[in-house]
C-alpha cells in the first residue's frame, strides 16, 4: 500500500530554497531593474534622511578665514515591511493514485505537489511586490483592496507632490512645454543629482490622449515614414526627451493605475531612472524560529503535516518594504 506521507515534509530552510532555484516570473519593474532589493534582520526598518545643502561659495581675499559649512540635518523615519502570507492545503486525496503530469504510471509524492502549489503561490507574492513597487513610484503603497494604505511617502516624508498639468484638448502645442515642465521640475528637486532619463508609467486613458494629440501625431509623422504612428508604442516611446509607457497590470478587479477623472491626478507617473539608491526593496525575515534575526530573503515556504496526518497546510509569506528614499522627485500628471 502506497503511504503518501512516507517523506516528511521539507523544512523551511530546504523548501524555500528549491523555490527559490526556480525561475522566477520577470515583472516590468523588475526588468527596468529600478529597484535595489536589501535584506534586512528586523521588521522595522529606520531610514535616515540627511538634508545636505548646496550653495555657492563667494569669493574672498587669500588669508581670511574659510566660509563656515552649514551642518546637514538629519531625520530617522521607521516604516515597517508589511506581512503578506498565504496559506494552502495538499490533502490525501489530492495525492493517492493521482499520477505525475506527462507519465503513464508514476504516481505523485506529497513534495512534489506541494512544490507545484508554492511556485503558483509565489507568483501571487511577485505580483504583490510588483504592485507594491509601483505604489512607491506613485507615491502611496496600497494593499491588495486598491484603497487601504499601508505606507504614504508623501506623509512620511513630509513633503508635497509635485503636480503638472497636460492639456490635450488645446489647439496649440502645450505637451512639450507641460513635458519640459516635468523635466525641470524633477532636476530641481533633484538638487543636480545625475541621472540617465525620466520614465512615465500612465494607464491606457493617459496614454491614448497623449498619442493621439496633435502635436505628438506631427513629431511622428515623418519618423520612419510614421511607422510610430501605425505601430503599437505601449510598451514605450521617447517624447520631449521622457519615455512613456502603458502599464496595463491588474490582478482581479484591482487595477495597478487606475483611472481617475480628468483635473485629477494620478493617471500618469514620472521618476528619474538611473539614479543608484533612489528606489529600494527591504526584505525582512519570515516569523519563523529557523528565521529569527537572519538576513531577509524575498520569499519563504513552509510546510507542517496537519493533524491526524489528513494532509499539509503549506504557507508561504514575504515581507517586502518598497520605498522610495527621495519622493519629491516623483512627479504625479493631470490632464484636462
Amino acid at each position: 500500500m502506497l503511504d503518501i506521507f512516507r517523506v516528511n515534509p521539507n523544512s523551511c530552510i530546504e523548501l524555500t530554497a528549491a523555490i527559490n532555484r526556480a525561475k522566477v516570473t520577470p515583472q516590468r519593474i523588475g526588468e527596468l531593474g529600478l529597484f535595489e532589493s536589501k535584506g534586512v534582520r528586523t521588521v522595522d526598518i529606520g531610514i535616515e534622511e540627511k538634508d545636505s545643502i548646496l550653495s555657492l561659495i563667494p569669493t574672498s581675499a587669500r588669508g581670511t578665514p574659510p566660509i563656515v559649512g552649514t551642518p546637514a540635518k538629519r531625520k530617522l523615519r521607521f516604516f515597517r515591511a508589511p506581512h503578506l502570507s498565504k496559506f494552502d492545503t495538499v490533502m490525501a486525496d489530492e495525492v493517492q493514485g493521482i499520477r505525475v503530469f506527462g507519465t503513464e504510471n508514476e504516481l505523485q509524492t506529497v513534495d512534489q505537489v506541494v512544490v507545484e502549489k508554492i511556485r503558483e503561490m509565489r507568483r501571487s507574492h511577485e505580483a504583490t511586490v510588483e504592485f507594491h513597487r509601483l505604489g512607491a513610484i506613485q507615491g502611496i503603497v496600497l494593499d491588495a483592496d486598491g484603497t487601504t494604505v499601508v505606507h504614504n511617502l508623501w506623509e512620511e516624508f513630509e513633503v508635497t507632490p509635485d503636480v503638472v498639468e497636460f492639456d490635450f484638448t488645446a489647439a496649440t502645442p502645450p505637451i512639450k512645454t507641460s513635458c519640459m515642465t516635468v523635466k525641470r521640475t524633477i532636476e530641481r528637486n533633484l538638487g543636480g543629482q545625475p541621472y540617465n532619463h525620466i520614465h512615465c508609467f500612465c494607464n491606457s486613458t493617459w496614454f491614448d490622449l497623449l498619442t493621439n494629440e496633435a502635436g505628438v501625431q506631427a513629431a511622428y509623422a515623418r519618423w520612419l515614414d510614421g511607422a510610430a504612428l501605425r505601430n503599437d508604442m505601449r510598451k514605450g516611446f521617447v517624447y520631449a526627451g521622457i519615455v512613456f509607457e502603458e502599464y496595463p497590470g491588474s490582478i482581479g478587479t484591482t487595477a495597478f493605475i487606475p483611472t481617475v477623472a480628468a483635473g485629477s491626478p494620478g493617471n500618469a507617473f514620472f521618476f528619474p531612472v538611473g539614479l543608484p539608491g533612489l528606489f529600494k526593496t527591504y526584505f525582512a525575515p519570515a516569523d519563523f524560529n529557523e528565521t529569527a534575526n537572519s538576513l531577509g530573503i524575498e520569499f519563504y515556504g513552509k510546510s507542517e503535516v496537519l493533524p491526524m496526518g489528513k494532509g499539509i497546510i503549506i504557507e508561504t509569506q514575504s515581507n517586502p518594504l518598497c520605498v522610495c528614499l527621495l519622493p519629491k522627485v516623483l512627479v504625479r500628471g493631470q490632464y484636462v
